[in-house]
């Protein structure tokens, strides 16, 4: 029998994804990661900037050990109404072939599909980096030297809020980073789900405001929808939730409300989102509302986006 070739080994790469990539932490700040590249072997333009995003209920905490930094680095955990701040990038081959070698993939950081939040209230699927659960510190960890500083940069490079970093850095419990809820049907004053609303808690405020988009009339309940006509607005109130456990008491009884499961989940009437809330002093303010999702037929729009009116009216 005549012997085998030495036929090489074929090395079975990870897959690429396709989808873009939602940056947190360290890799928000251009110099930083332009200067790994150098290093590395990588060229420095792998990552291209799409927009800044929000990643709904997850916050930012110092989870793993970085033996390279010589302290705790940044992993996102679940948690009900928080929103971390970051931004997406498109990334093609090179460019993932260089974030899982800084990440560690697949053994420090796994990859994970998440849905984020553009500044208009899109949704978008996105790949990001969380660390293993084997080498997740179950409790808090101090940063590295200088890498919260690093991570703060990268935040305000993108014009984004750095409160729930200096939050996790400092070991304390993050405040709501947004504690407002923008409502406009069924959930208003004078309304049948109104109760609802003192859930936000004994401090909780109350105000007029409006956001960009269209109303729909379903029925015995209304539904917005981003976009439609330029400068159509939707008018509701604005509340302002008295602490963090207020706000998670509130979008959980909510979401049950609005029929939404989760942002892994598509099958529902509504989807949470964040939109910009304009008050009356023409001062905007970033809320979480409930928007028609993205399977919901239209339905016929009310002008005036205004639902207490034309519950007056009908």
């Amino acid at each position: 029998m005549p012997p085998r070739a030495n036929v090489p080994r074929r090395i079975v790469q990870p897959p690429i994804p396709a989808l873009p990539y939602f940056a947190y932490g360290s890799n928000l700040h251009r110099s930083d990661w332009h200067r790994w590249c150098e290093h590395n072997g990588f060229a420095t333009g792998l990552l291209e900037l799409l927009e800044p995003a929000w990643l709904p209920d997850w916050e930012c905490a110092f989870r793993l050990e970085s033996g390279s930094r010589g302290g705790g680095v940044l992993d996102i955990t679940p948690c009900l109404g928080q929103a971390t701040p970051g931004a997406l990038f498109e990334a093609g081959f090179s460019a993932w072939r260089a974030l899982d070698r800084k990440e560690g993939y697949p053994h420090v950081y796994r990859r994970r599909e998440v849905s984020v939040i553009c500044a208009d209230g899109r949704e978008r699927r996105a790949q990001t980096y969380c660390v293993h659960p084997a080498r997740r510190s179950a409790d808090a960890l101090a940063p590295a030297p200088g890498y919260a500083e690093l991570v703060r940069g990268g935040l305000v490079e993108h014009g984004l809020p750095t409160d729930l970093l200096d939050a996790a850095a400092a070991g304390v419990l993050a405040p709501a980073l947004i504690p407002h809820v923008f409502v406009y049907g069924t959930l208003l004053a004078g309304q049948c789900r109104e109760g609802h609303m003192a859930l936000a808690g004994k401090a909780r405020k109350q105000e007029a405001a409006s956001i960009s988009g269209q109303l729909e009339n379903l029925g015995a309940y209304p539904g917005l929808r981003l976009g439609g006509m330029p400068g159509a607005r939707v008018r509701g109130e604005l509340h302002f939730c008295e602490n963090l456990p207020a706000l998670q008491a509130l979008l959980s009884v909510l979401d049950g409300v609005e029929g939404f499961h989760g942002y892994d989940q598509d099958d529902g009437l509504y989807r949470r989102t964040l939109a910009l809330a304009r008050r009356a002093d023409g001062e905007q303010q970033p809320a979480w509302t409930y928007r028609l999702g993205d399977r919901t037929p239209r339905a016929p729009v009310i002008g005036d986006g205004d639902w207490l009116a034309h519950f007056a009216r009908t």
